[in-house]
């Protein structure tokens, strides 16, 4: 039956269908799981006990159980036929909506499979997408329709103060959010874990949050017109509630004028704070129920129709702002504390205060004294509770974000209540202590070189003192003007040119040695492959991703990882790169190996976790007002790291004999010090010839004329720090090394991925110990694909490597599939390609056409505002794109350079580029680089296997990869590498 077509149901009885459609609901409903039967036996018994709990507030506490119930229940006939039945419609179309969706959604996915989840492209499976759309937005319409009154409400408690706005504008992000506004930045899943606890939990934070805003408008509204009730929102409240069409009990009913008389006299105030916050959570829950029911409401690919972890989390969240609302525990805490200092006095305490509260009694100062005390203890209280890590756990990322928001909403209301002497006072005490925070010059520091840095005294001192210069207490830290006169115009006389010879030359000794690393009785002069590898940068996804196609080459060319000289990249991508080379040392296997190797991982890492914990409960508040050095974010990265692989913690001065001997990779790592744009080459090799340019081609100033200008004005002869160097064109890097050549047996590989990869506001920005301070952020600002670095390593050794070497392999290792922008014309490349001209729609077309016409018309609103962000948009291209451009004709440069050394050898010199494409749901969705330390298990199970043939379902694997490898496969043998066999890949 299901089976059938509508042709072939269409030949028995009428009611054939009917029939079917009545199994299959039965089926949905009665599903053998327990589980299934729960979201809908929660939401039932939500949304029948919360009316019945609301309007028993309504009857009177006195009489019999049988009395209170029957008043129940005329109470509630009453409320109900208040209603004209075009105040129903629109309900009655809401619920139809919403329950109706996921219930032919499941008939459909009998028939339709996967395609009703996002997971197609044809006609049936984007028709299907934008009913969902339109179905979506019907539903937004209609409460929008009926709840319009409420905004000019809700909109004079936001406009009426500063803390108005900043609610308005903390719910605006938390929702924006929600329904996916970081997925641009690679960050769908804040909210929409594919853990289904964190989701719950994600679910129940944003609800408590939303009502915890509501709570707030109210209280002080409640609180600044406490002596003129006339002017409190409550009676434009009531009467916008009423019109509204939604259940209202004879409380909030007006006088037959209209007047509010009714309204104040028969509602006391923790009633009308009740139902102020169950009229406003209507439409929040939902805005935050929709993703569950509908699935192409959801940023991620969603893997069932209903998400049962989110509507459980809505559920739970309701429950308990319904019981905090109920028990007042705020208000109860506070008549505590009252009767506690009767008792101190010796008077009558009179505990009974405490459980039978005053229901006219809001106390709104107090409510929001003691939420603010709450959370602040919340906060502090990580200092000196032991073992964090399980605080961490129970507070995912999401929750983490709602509850910081709620904390600054909270302060700033309360302070909105106070009078002006507190919040001038406390403005100020909050000003001088971010001055002091400001004014640390080392207020982020490189835990491996800790005792480096001054005190917080030291360094208060500087900032007092009328003496310009590096302080003589500042005996760790590294001046940079000192340091320049060492290394730029060094102090036996050599130049720094002749420097530069020197360090190439020390690492042509390098390359000897890994030549000879090789060598076998029957070769005792081999001529082996060299392998530079360059990975993008891309937080996890990159790490992963570069993990994979190492471990996957390893796994495949004989003695691979020997092969490699060289890793240079970015941000995430280092990560994998740092993991693959500790792998060589201790030989716990390749952590990116094919699926199934030893070592490899076996799910993606949540690192995101703790850094949202740690912004949440100690960098935002208190950390950010206390003046001195701390824990912070980036410490909290790299503890994570580390669980998961404690080979990071791994010093250079542990990598330095291997390297030198040639029997491990050389990594350097190229963050930016953000003062003056230059990179900070942190790795074993020595690269001073790669730190500057020489001025061979300008036409400079005569030295000799310079130097006598200079003794004019001044009693010393010039040295070349005086002279601005005249024979270098520009200096566009320092050597990490160089600077502190004492402390390559105390860094450690996590805290140079750390700066390699640091995004501000996601990690926290090291601060160097130099004077004047150098902060260190992410590599990507100057190349995000490291590309630009190793290609001036390859150039530098061109001559040594024509003659030393069988071939030069240049790997590029990309996290993303954004080849195609860099050479088609059109904008919009990964659209999907437009129907021939002429070409006459099929029925599946025409209907999507029709479903389309909602989402379009929405669309081409929102499209008028593209103005806005085409500037921001075209800086973030220009700076990715500008970066391949140069990248490019920089591989270029190297071919013809290796084609003039070698030229009977046209081969001698290949790139090739590994691209990871996970197939986003919507041909549309950009591929970026995210910064995001979490995926979803789905995309990291198809990063593991992107190396991959593409497989049948063609789900996983990528051909274009596969058919790229075979292409490496055939120049490596023709170099005379070796090949060996290996369960785990398929030629």
């Amino acid at each position: 039956m299901i089976g059938s077509t509508p042709r072939e149901v269409g030949r028995g009885s009428k009611w054939l269908w009917a029939v079917a459609l009545y199994e299959q609901a039965r089926a949905v409903v009665l599903r053998p799981r327990p589980w299934g039967r729960i979201p809908l036996v929660a939401m039932i018994t939500l949304l029948a006990t919360a009316p019945v709990c609301l309007l028993l507030r309504e009857v009177p506490a006195r009489g019999t159980r049988r009395r209170q119930v029957v008043a129940l229940h005329r109470r509630a006939l009453r409320t109900t036929r208040r209603l004209t039945p075009w105040g129903r419609l629109p309900w009655l179309a809401m619920g139809a909506l919403l329950a109706t969706a996921p219930i032919c959604l499941f008939l459909a996915q009998d028939r339709l499979g996967s395609r009703v989840l996002g997971r197609g492209e044809d006609e049936v499976a984007l028709m299907v997408d934008h009913w969902q759309q339109t179905a979506a937005v019907a539903v937004i319409v209609l409460a929008v329709g009926r709840m319009w009154r409420l905004a000019p409400v809700l909109g004079a408690l936001c406009l009426s103060s500063l803390s108005g706005l900043l609610i308005a504008a903390e719910i605006a992000l938390v929702y924006w959010i929600v329904y996916g506004g970081l997925a641009g930045v690679g960050m769908p899943g804040l909210f929409w874990h594919f853990d289904a606890t964190t989701r719950g939990w994600a679910a129940f934070g944003v609800t408590l949050f939303t009502g915890w805003m509501v709570y707030l408008l109210f209280t002080r509204d409640h609180e600044i017109h406490r002596h003129e009730p006339e002017h409190q929102i409550w009676p434009r409240f009531a009467t916008a509630a009423r019109a509204s069409g939604l259940p209202i009990p004879r409380s909030m009913r007006g006088t037959p004028d209209g007047g509010p008389a009714g309204m104040l006299g028969r509602s006391n105030a923790a009633g009308r704070l009740s139902w102020f916050m169950a009229v406003f959570g209507v439409p929040a829950t939902l805005a935050l129920a929709i993703p569950a029911l509908i699935p192409v409401a959801r940023p991620l690919v969603p893997e069932s129709v209903v998400d049962e972890p989110w509507l459980i989390g809505i559920a739970a969240g309701a429950a308990t702002l319904g019981a905090l609302a109920t028990i007042r525990p705020a208000t109860r805490l506070h008549e505590l504390w009252h009767a506690l200092k009767r008792w101190a006095r010796r008077e009558d305490p009179a505990w009974w205060t405490v459980w039978r509260l005053d229901r006219d009694r809001l106390d709104a100062h107090a409510n929001m004294r003691n939420l603010f005390l709450v959370l602040s203890a919340v906060f502090l209280i990580p200092y000196w509770v032991a073992g964090p890590d399980v605080l961490r756990s129970r507070f995912p990322a999401a929750f983490s974000l709602c509850t910081a928001l709620g904390l600054l909403a909270t302060t700033v209301t309360w302070l909105g209540t106070r009078p002006l002497r507190w919040r001038v006072g406390i403005a100020a005490a909050t000003a001088m202590l971010l001055s002091l925070v400001g004014s640390l010059d080392y207020e982020v520091r490189l835990d491996d070189l800790s005792d480096r840095y001054p005190g917080t005294l030291e360094q208060f001192a500087r900032q007092l003192s009328v003496q310009g210069g590096m302080p003589a207490s500042y005996t760790g830290i590294v001046d940079l003007q000192g340091f320049e006169r060492r290394t730029l115009d060094f102090a036996d006389g050599a130049s720094a040119p002749a420097a530069a010879l020197r360090d190439a030359s020390h690492r042509e000794r390098w390359l000897e040695n890994w030549r000879r690393s090789f060598a076998t009785a029957s070769r005792p002069s081999p001529k082996p492959i060299l392998v530079v590898v360059a990975v993008s940068g891309g937080a996890l996804r990159a790490g992963v991703w570069a993990e994979t196609v190492l471990g996957y080459l390893d796994a495949f060319l004989d003695d691979f990882s020997h092969h490699v000289r060289l890793i240079t990249g970015a941000s995430g991508g280092m990560l994998g790169a740092a993991r693959f080379v500790v792998s060589q040392c201790d030989g716990h296997g390749l952590p990116g190996g094919p699926v199934g190797t030893r070592g490899a991982l076996q799910g993606p890492p949540d690192y995101l976790s703790p850094i949202a914990w740690q912004i949440a409960f100690r960098d935002f508040l208190p950390n950010s007002l206390i003046p001195t050095a701390l824990y912070n974010r980036g410490n909290a990265l790299e503890e994570a790291w580390g669980r998961v692989d404690r080979g990071l913690d791994t010093t250079f001065e542990q990598l330095r004999d291997a390297e030198e001997q040639g029997l491990v990779p050389s990594i350097v790592f190229s963050p930016i010090t953000t003062e003056d744009g230059r990179r900070l080459l942190i790795g074993n090799l020595p690269l001073a010839d790669l730190t500057y340019t020489p001025a061979r081609s300008l036409l400079v100033e005569d030295a000799g004329r310079l130097a006598d200008d200079y003794r004019r004005d001044n009693a010393r002869t010039p040295d070349d720090y005086d002279l601005e160097y005249p024979e270098l064109a520009s200096v566009s890097a320092v050597e990490f090394f160089r600077m502190f050549p004492t402390d390559r047996k105390r860094l450690r590989l996590a805290a140079a991925v750390r700066m390699s990869a640091t995004f501000p506001y996601v990690t926290s920005s090291v601060v160097l110990p130099t004077f004047p301070p150098r902060h260190v952020v992410d590599a990507g600002y100057y190349d995000n694909y490291g590309v630009n670095l190793a290609g001036a390593w390859v150039a530098s050794h061109a001559r040594w490597l024509a003659e030393n070497a069988a071939g030069v392999l240049f790997i590029q290792v990309r996290a993303f599939p954004n080849e195609a922008r860099l050479k088609k014309l059109d904008r919009e490349v990964l659209a999907a390609p437009p129907s021939e001209p002429g070409a006459t729609p099929s029925m599946w077309g025409r209907i999507e056409a029709v479903l389309d016409a909602v989402p379009r018309s929405v669309g081409l609103i929102f499209g008028g505002l593209q103005s806005l962000v085409l500037p921001v948009e075209g800086l973030a291209h220009v700076r990715d794109s500008s970066m391949y451009f140069r990248n490019d004709a920089q591989l270029n440069g190297l071919h013809d350079t290796f084609r003039r050394l070698r030229e009977n050898d046209p081969e001698f010199f290949r790139s090739v580029v590994f691209t990871c494409d996970t197939t986003p749901r919507d041909s549309n969705a950009p591929n970026v680089e995210t910064l995001n330390w979490y995926m979803d298990p789905v995309e990291f199970a198809r990063i593991r296997r992107n190396m991959e043939d593409l497989s049948e379902d063609g789900l996983t694997g990528r051909s274009r990869n596969h058919l790229r490898f075979e292409s490496l496969l055939d120049w490596w043998r023709r170099r005379g590498g070796g090949v060996h066999a290996s369960d785990h890949v398929r030629l």
